[in-house]
């Protein structure tokens, strides 16, 4: 900033800044300013933006809710023929990789996006 002074840029709002200036000078000097309105942009509603919820990633040794989710799909697709018990174990695991081959994806035995993806599809 040279001299006290630096360029407010394109995007000041001069207009603005002019009637406050008129209104104070109004003021000081006992005259009506002229009444601006300023015209508002419209309000448009936007829809708000709801993540999809993701699937935990599921592998040997994982338990809980989200694998007897999984078990419960793999017995629906006759790929999982054990007790529903929330535990992926080695019947779990094979039951996942047989299901990866027939849906001619990656093969790991890991229930991750793109398994989950095919699962639910």
């Amino acid at each position: 900033m040279k001299g006290g002074h630096s360029d407010p840029g394109p995007n000041f709002p001069w207009e603005k800044f002019l009637n406050q200036v008129r209104a104070e000078l109004a003021l000081l000097t006992g005259e009506t300013a002229p009444i601006v309105v300023e015209p508002v942009a419209p309000v448009v509603p936007v829809a708000p933006v709801v993540a999809k919820p993701t699937k935990p990633v599921l592998k040997r040794g994982t338990s809980g809710a989200a694998v007897k989710e999984l078990q419960q799909i793999l017995q629906t697709k006759k790929l999982y023929m054990s007790g529903i018990d929330g535990y992926f174990g080695p019947v779990t695991e094979q039951a996942v990789r047989r299901f990866q081959t027939s849906a001619k994806i990656v093969i790991d035995g890991i229930v991750g996006p793109q398994t989950w993806k095919a699962l639910l599809s």
